[in-house]
Parts: C-alpha cells; structure tokens; sequence
C-alpha cells in the first residue's frame, strides 16, 4: 500500500500499475499527485486527458457517460483501469447495480480548473449534456445543481416542469423552492413559477 500526503490530500493506492501495461504511464500519476504536478497530466495519452476532463463535470461517472461525453472509445478501459488501480479513482455501485467512477476531490478540482482554461464554454456545454444525463438516471438534484452551477436556466425550468408534481407529491418543497429562487429575478414565462 502507498499512501501520498496528509490530510485532506491523503490518496490510498492499493495496486501500483504495472510500467508494462498500456497505462503503466499512470505512475507519475500517483508519485507526483497530478493535481500538484500537471506536467505528469500532460504526458497521458490524449484519449486519457480528454475522458477525464471531460467526466470532470460529473459527481460520479459511469463508462456510458464517460464515453458519450468524451467521444473517446476507451473511455470505459480508461476509467476501468483507473479504479482497479484506485488512481484518484474510486469505483462504486449505483442504485440498480450500475458501475460509476467518483474523482479525488483534489483531482477533480484540477482538471475543472484545467477544463475551464482550456475552455469555458466547452466547460458550459459539458455540464448541460451531464445535466441531461443525470436527470434522465433519475438524479434530479445533481442534474439542477450541475444546470445552477453554469447558470442553464432554461435547462433549469424544463427540470422544474418535469419534476416539480412529483416533488410535491412528496413533501420536498423546500427542494423546488431552492431551484426556482436559483433562478434569475426577470419574469418567468411560465407564470407557475411566480406563485
């Protein structure tokens, strides 16, 4: 067991990849913590850096995802190898039994921050398809905190009108509260959300 830093930036690593393998590059990874050293970022392969920049926006990422926000074919692969190896990467089970990544906190803030360098509005445009997937798994409340978070109103007010009879239905008003004063103070066209 190899266990970097201290505190918050404590990463427990099980498994060191093997230099041989195809992901073997993922060692500077681990010895130099990425997130304080993007040089090591820089040297995985472009496939790599683009999966999981692009996964960045996500709370969880499950291989489907990956790959569809990506466009990266081994984009499954490359997180599989990721939390078999617990690079920064923690494999877990959703409800229903479906695979998902979670990032490093610290990891993740890098390459959000690196993603948002690169390009703002690819960040915007990331987080809208996240936000459309997430609600369509059924994660309302991360999909309207992603849509808040890069200011997706519109996106925010068709979750609202999708979600909000079953939100009252059960008692979670202050849930539906929250989202519609997220929203900007202009009228809403859809006068419901005024009362």
């Amino acid at each position: 067991i190899l266990v970097e830093g201290t505190g918050a930036a404590e990463v427990v690593v099980e498994q060191k990849p093997d230099p041989k393998s195809p992901f073997g590059m993922y060692a500077g990874l681990v010895e130099s913590k990425a997130y304080e050293q993007p040089k090591h970022f820089d040297r995985l392969p472009e496939p790599t850096r683009e999966v999981l920049l692009a996964s960045s926006v996500l709370p969880h990422i499950t291989p489907a995802w990956a790959h569809e926000l990506s466009g990266q074919p081994a984009a499954s692969a490359i997180l599989e190898e990721l939390g078999r190896c617990r690079l920064f990467t923690d494999e877990r089970r959703l409800p229903g039994g479906t695979r998902a990544y979670v990032l490093h906190p610290l990891f993740q803030a890098f390459l959000r921050q690196r993603q948002h360098a690169r390009s703002p509005e690819q960040v915007r445009q990331l987080s809208v398809h996240a936000a459309r997937l997430l609600q369509e798994a059924g994660e309302p409340l991360a999909a309207a905190a992603l849509r808040i978070d890069v200011e997706d109103w519109v996106g925010l007010r068709e979750q609202i009108d999708a979600c909000a009879a079953h939100l009252c239905a059960q008692d979670r008003f202050t849930t539906l509260e929250g989202w519609i004063s997220a929203l900007p103070e202009t009228p809403h066209p859809d006068p419901r959300l005024d009362y």
